[in-house]
């Protein structure tokens, strides 16, 4: 998460418009939660189509572990949030 320095807001690198509330060290970026929800979902939609070939009708299990919740319930919504688009 992103601190506040001087009170000023500190705005999105990626639309220039929003607050940014998370910060990705690898990249450098600060990113507001509708371009952060873009970027996951793009990135997401990269994966799946460079490693899976998926035919008619696919069914895609997403297993949950117990002590990642947060992310498997994220990843679910995201799958869904995709599949929705084309299906």
């Amino acid at each position: 998460m992103l601190t506040k320095t001087n009170s000023t807001k500190v705005l999105c690198t990626t639309c220039g418009r929003r607050t940014a509330f998370y910060y990705r060290q690898s990249s450098g970026e600060k990113l507001c939660s509708v371009c952060l929800e873009e970027s996951l979902e793009n990135h997401i939609k990269h994966s799946f189509s460079k490693r899976v070939k998926l035919g008619k009708n696919p069914v895609i299990l997403v297993y949950i572990p117990p002590e990642r919740v947060l992310e498997g319930f994220l990843l679910a919504y995201m799958l869904s949030k995709i599949e929705k688009k084309f299906g």
